[in-house]
């Protein structure tokens, strides 16, 4: 039995981290992505990730969720790869488990309140200063499995979580930011390497992987 458990605890880590071996998450300031121009881009990913509640388009039920804003070297760290011709501007992917709770399909439009990098307000529902959210309506055109790495989190948690994918440089363009990301990932590289392209190391608040 113990096994088994061991196995299945694997399995949902899999499917949060993929191909990830390395964390960089700067919590509170992000940093521009064209600080690591230098690196192989095959070896990592710039993400911007934040909280925030969405809704389907005339829904009235409204969820707490993951914003994650990537780009195509997301793909590095997936098990199946996804392809981004179309993934562009305000559209996002979603994954299978919020689907099914929402009953979203490809092609409805999701209203998404992501809550301001710089807000330490949590109860975004009841949120009243405008400032504090940034609103989005997002088109869904693609619907992500756990070997899409659609269940992406860093949390220890074995609940999986309910995930927007959208472009990170649309996201952080809307948040204010642009072209910045708050969550480095990376794959077989030398931590000290990646830290090295890391313009100002006192932002860098976290640096750890639910073990494998």
């Amino acid at each position: 039995i113990g096994h088994i458990v061991k196995m299945n605890l694997k399995r949902i880590v899999d499917s949060k981290i993929g191909n990830a071996d390395i964390a960089l998450f700067f919590k509170n300031k992000p940093i521009r992505i064209d600080v690591l121009s230098n690196l192989n881009p095959d070896f990592y990913a710039p993400i911007l990730i934040n909280s925030g509640v969405a809704w389907k388009q005339n829904d009235k039920n409204k969820f707490n969720v993951q914003i994650i804003g990537i780009n195509d070297q997301f793909n590095k760290f997936r098990q199946t790869t996804v392809e981004y011709r179309n993934f562009k501007g305000a559209v996002a992917e979603i994954n299978k488990i919020f689907a099914e709770k929402c009953a979203i399909k490809q092609g409805d439009e999701l209203i998404v309140w992501v809550k301001n990098i710089s807000s330490s307000l949590l109860n975004i529902p009841y949120i009243s200063d405008e400032n504090s959210v940034v609103p989005l309506k997002l088109k869904v055109v693609n619907i992500l499995d756990n070997t899409e790495l659609g269940n992406f989190s860093l949390d220890n948690s074995q609940t999986l979580p309910f995930n927007i994918f959208v472009p990170i440089d649309f996201l952080s363009e809307k948040m204010g930011i642009k072209d910045s990301a708050n969550l480095i990932l990376t794959r077989d590289a030398d931590e000290n390497i990646v830290r090295r392209h890391i313009y100002n190391l006192s932002l860098y608040t976290h640096l750890t992987l639910p073990t494998k």
